[in-house]
């Protein structure tokens, strides 16, 4: 089966993923070998072979066993193959900071997810301002007429 691949929600995943990943990482033996395990098995997470390959390519080439040591060089490390990711990907990417004020504000703010459920609100009111302002319109018009 063929799956549809969407460049911005992989890009999405990437970061969601990785940026949590820095944020959160604490320098122990434990982790370290966890770590080792989830980036080697991290691109099978996605469906098509294409992603797959770029992100093990990315991956392989990031060198990360040199970067588990401490927490600010596993940060740089998470965020550099989320950008090379996107270099090789063809798709734009964050920068540093706004890689991990993202995860910053979905983890520790209600208020980004507060703002996104009053975008969404805000959508359906404006298309039901238009079908009104519509209707109100094509009254005067037809009153206009007779």
């Amino acid at each position: 089966m063929y799956y549809s691949k969407n460049k911005y929600f992989v890009r999405e995943c990437i970061q969601n993923t990785l940026s949590q990943l820095g944020y959160f990482y604490k320098a122990n033996k434990a982790n370290k070998k966890k770590v080792k395990d989830y980036f080697n098995s991290l691109p099978y997470f996605f469906f098509d072979n294409e992603t797959q390959n770029l992100l093990f390519k990315t991956i392989e080439k990031s060198d990360f066993t040199s970067y588990i040591d401490k927490h600010s060089s596993f940060k740089v490390l998470c965020y550099k193959i989320y950008k090379d990711f996107c270099k090789r990907y063809d798709i734009s990417f964050s920068s540093y900071s706004e890689f991990y004020k993202d995860i910053e504000n979905k983890t520790f703010s209600h208020d980004y997810y507060i703002k996104k459920e009053k975008q969404n609100n805000i959508h359906s009111y404006i298309v039901f301002l238009l079908i009104v302002s519509l209707i109100v319109f094509y009254y005067l018009l037809t009153k206009k007429n007779i």
